[in-house]
């Protein structure tokens, strides 16, 4: 059983190899793929049509009453030693 480096390094060389010889042409493929997906989304949003569904919040009992904030605490001023 060969060492994982070596399996990393056979596909590095491999990608290596691949980007070498047909960079430009998986670089345009991967922008038209993206063009394409771009276009598929803009597409099916205006196709599909948006139903309204009505929502009614409705409170199940009065909000329990909460004591007023009394404010931050006052500063006990020290003198430095």
């Amino acid at each position: 059983m060969d060492h994982p480096a070596l399996y990393v390094a056979r596909v590095t060389e491999f990608l290596d190899q691949a980007l070498q010889g047909h960079g430009e042409y998986l670089f345009v493929g991967v922008v038209l793929l993206c063009f394409l997906i771009i276009t598929w989304i803009v597409v099916c949003r205006h196709r599909t049509a948006v139903h309204d569904i009505p929502v009614v919040i409705a409170p199940s009992d009065f909000a329990p009453r909460r004591e007023p904030d009394p404010g931050p605490l006052p500063f006990d001023e020290h003198p430095d030693p």
